[in-house]
């Protein structure tokens, strides 16, 4: 139960990579690929206080990344709508947030202009979401045991797949910018696995119960009555 419980929390972690989030900039612009070309720009760079409290407890000692934080404005407490409708007719800012989260509140625009996506993504901004999804307190008795998991994703080149597959500046397509649902039919291996090892440990608790059984009967009658 332990391992199965291991499996869905890489599971989820690895869903939730699937759904990082990315700088977006206004569609109709400069072309940025780098997150140091959008810190050499005029842009104001924006984000939700969930995403910078998670980039605050993550952001490494770069150059890039204490100027990206220097930089950063915390979003006033208002519609997110209206701050994708100044993303996509001001384009004064670049804003960094869950990619599905922002593609949903860009829907009326994109209607409006008659396009698919009203703003451009770009992947090379990556946050890490598969490390920053294990944030714990200090002294948890769960850091050991994820640091050990972590590793060893690591070491398979999971995680470099995960960075390779999310993190290279090419054009998003629509689907993985919207984004899929999680549906159990994707973790149908998981169960079977699981189901298969509950009836490999049943039958071999059932052996091993016969087989003390015997041995009790077979000690019994060689000690005689």
């Amino acid at each position: 139960m332990v391992h199965w419980l291991w499996y869905c929390m890489v599971i989820n972690v690895a869903y939730k990579a699937s759904l990082g989030s990315f700088m977006t900039v206004p569609a109709h612009g400069a072309e940025f690929t780098r997150m140091d070309e959008i810190l050499d720009s005029k842009l104001i760079t924006m984000a939700t206080p969930r995403s910078m409290h998670i980039m605050n407890a993550t952001t490494a000692t770069t150059r890039i990344s204490r100027t990206f934080m220097k930089r950063l404005q915390l979003l006033p407490p208002t519609n997110f709508e209206q701050i994708i409708d100044r993303l996509v007719v001001k384009r004064d800012i670049a804003l960094f947030e869950v990619k599905r989260f922002m593609y949903y509140y860009s829907i009326p625009q994109a209607k409006r202009i008659k396009v698919k996506i009203p703003i451009r993504f770009l992947p090379g901004c990556l946050l890490r979401t598969h490390t920053t999804q294990f944030m714990f307190n200090g002294g948890s008795y769960l850091i050991e045991p994820v640091n050990a998991v972590l590793s060893t994703l690591f070491e398979t080149g999971i995680v470099d797949h995960w960075i390779i597959h999310l993190g290279s500046n090419k054009v998003l397509p629509l689907e993985k910018i919207r984004g899929r649902v999680l549906k159990l039919v994707r973790l149908k291996e998981a169960f079977l696995f699981l189901f298969f090892s509950y009836a490999v440990a049943s039958a071999v608790l059932v052996v091993e119960i016969c087989w003390s059984a015997r041995l009790h009967r077979r000690l019994l009658s060689w000690l005689g009555p």
